[in-house]
């Protein structure tokens, strides 16, 4: 029964900080000017895209594993 519980903590906390992530990078990217953008800019812009996204995703996935740990790991001392 709890470790149905931690699993649905778990995605909680991976969706909080997926959103989070997501809010952050929406909010810069209200602040660039794309008119003043050359053509030279964009793979490293989107390069950075990607990095940022690959950030959140693998940060949001080891949020997820650690609260199944914890779960685990009461689960096993009860």
């Amino acid at each position: 029964m709890s470790a149905e519980i931690f699993i649905r903590l778990g995605l909680l906390v991976a969706a909080i900080i997926l959103l989070a992530g997501l809010l952050l990078m929406a909010k810069d990217a209200l602040g660039i000017r794309f008119w003043d953008l050359i053509p030279a800019d964009i793979p490293i812009l989107a390069g950075g895209i990607a990095v940022g996204l690959t950030g959140i995703g693998l940060f949001s996935l080891a949020a997820y594993g650690f609260v199944r740990a914890i779960g685990s790991a009461i689960d096993r001392s009860v």
